[in-house]
């Protein structure tokens, strides 16, 4: 996630990953985020996360999709709208890949960045 980072500082990348709470979480996926993304965590260094007893769910398996799943990527592909095709992987706003997909074209991370800034200041914290 770090190569995600707006490039001065993105409070609100490092509040969002702070504050994620999964609510399926197959083979301790919460965990691997969490440490390979402790540099969020040396900008918020009174936060923590706790693991919430997410669990696999046994009986369910995708593992028969698998077979199908190089057709409906393509099929998916397809019927993504111009303007996220357009703006897939410039930068940071929409991400197509096999591991990400974000589809922010309004990605205001760099307005709420501002106003926690002046907020920041307000508080003499600056």
């Amino acid at each position: 996630m770090e190569k995600l980072l707006l490039s001065e500082s993105d409070p609100y990348m490092y509040y969002w990953l702070a504050s994620l709470v999964p609510i399926f979480d197959r083979g301790e996926i919460q965990n691997q985020l969490m440490q390979k993304n402790k540099w969020a965590f040396d900008f918020l260094p009174n936060s923590f996360f706790e693991t919430t007893g997410a669990e696999e769910i046994g009986f369910v398996s995708f593992n028969f999709l698998k077979f199908f799943e190089k057709a409906v990527k393509r099929l998916q592909e397809k019927l993504l709208p111009l303007s996220i095709k357009t703006a897939a992987n410039l930068d940071s706003r929409v991400i197509v890949s096999d591991v990400m997909l974000k589809f922010h074209l309004n990605d205001r991370r760099a307005h709420f960045r501002e106003e926690w800034k002046k907020l920041y200041e307000a508080y003499g914290a600056g």
